[in-house]
C-alpha cells in the first residue's frame, strides 16, 4: 500500500504539494478582491442573465482598474504571458491553455464588456448583439 497526501485549494483543485495549494488560494483571494471592486449583482450567475436578460452597468474607470489588476496578477502568475496584451486572443488562450483561475475573470472583464457603454453582458456573444439583450439594468 502507498500513502498519498494531497492538498485541496478552495476552488477544489488538488495538489500533492502544500505550497502549490497555498499559492492557488492566494491567487483566488486576489481574484475575489478584484471582483469585489466591481458592482455586485445577484443575477450574474443566473441562466437568464447568461441568456440575455439584462446587463450590469460599470464605469470605464472601474473596468480599466480591474483589468490592470488582472494583468499584473497574470504576469506574476504566468511567466510566458508578458508577450500578450490584455485585449488579445493570445492572452485568453494562454490562460485557458494553462487552466488558470484567471480565465473566467478575463472573460468577464474583457470579452463580456461592451466598451462603448461599459455594460457587462452574460456572455461575449451579446457584446456584438446588444439588440438581442433585454434593456434592463440589473444593478440600478
Amino acid at each position: 500500500m502507498k500513502t498519498i497526501t494531497k492538498y485541496v485549494a478552495d476552488d477544489g483543485c488538488e495538489f500533492t504539494n502544500k505550497e502549490d495549494a497555498v499559492t492557488r488560494d492566494e491567487i483566488l483571494e486576489e481574484i475575489k478582491t478584484i471582483i469585489e471592486g466591481l458592482p455586485q449583482c445577484k443575477e450574474r450567475n443566473r441562466n437568464d442573465f447568461v441568456n440575455g436578460h439584462g446587463y450590469i452597468q460599470h464605469t470605464k474607470t472601474s473596468i480599466l482598474n480591474a483589468r490592470q489588476k488582472l494583468l499584473v496578477l497574470a504576469k506574476r502568475c504566468h511567466e510566458g504571458i508578458e508577450e500578450y496584451s490584455l485585449i488579445s486572443y493570445g492572452f485568453g488562450r494562454y490562460l485557458d491553455d494553462n487552466s488558470s483561475p484567471l480565465y473566467s475573470l478575463y472573460i468577464r472583464l474583457v470579452l463580456c464588456i461592451d466598451e462603448k457603454t461599459w455594460r457587462e453582458y452574460g456572455q461575449p456573444y451579446f457584446t456584438n448583439h446588444t439588440h438581442k439583450v433585454e434593456n434592463i439594468c440589473l444593478n440600478p
